[in-house]
């Protein structure tokens, strides 16, 4: 199914992030240009920077706009899979903060697991909750986001560019 294009600005935002989640799984990148780094510490130094300055939004974005239109119109499954998706933000969160101040080879096995979560989280939001919202919510509903995304992000800061692939 074609995405909705009141969505397609946070499925943009998951490209950048299965990106980094597939470089820290694959513990690296395969691009010629990528200035991503090979040591693990300069990795997770670009994960905290990615964390803070780009996917904090995204999951403030997602938590005040999407979530709470899911569960409204997605019924008693759209609610359980909402709680799961605010479960593996907090996840996210915490992992970054876990391991701020680890090292290899703990470091590596944690930015894995981490990535994987990422990964995962992230197809099960496109798969399943932005495909039952374009189904579900509607269209009206969806029209207005674009707007209440950008008012999201005049009040609580916008993503910085993705210059950390």
């Amino acid at each position: 199914m074609k995405r909705h294009p009141a969505l397609i600005p946070f499925s943009h935002d998951h490209h950048d992030g299965l990106v980094i989640a597939q470089r820290l799984l694959q513990g690296g990148s395969k691009a010629p240009r990528s200035n991503w780094p090979s040591d693990s510490q300069a990795q997770r130094d670009r994960v905290v920077e990615f964390e803070s300055s780009y996917l904090r939004h995204h999951l403030g974005a997602e938590e005040a706009l999407l979530f709470p239109l899911a569960r409204r119109f997605l019924g008693p499954e759209g609610a359980r899979l909402v709680d799961e998706l605010v479960r593996e933000h907090e996840a996210l969160r915490n992992g970054v903060r876990q391991f701020k101040d680890s090292r290899p080879p703990d470091l590596v096995s944690q930015m894995k697991d981490w990535a994987q979560l990422l990964h995962d989280h992230i197809r099960k939001e496109e798969r399943f909750l932005f495909q039952a919202m374009q189904q579900q919510v509607p269209e009206a509903q969806l029209a207005a986001l674009p707007a209440s995304l950008e008012d999201y992000y005049r009040q609580h800061g916008r993503p910085e560019g993705s210059c950390l692939l």
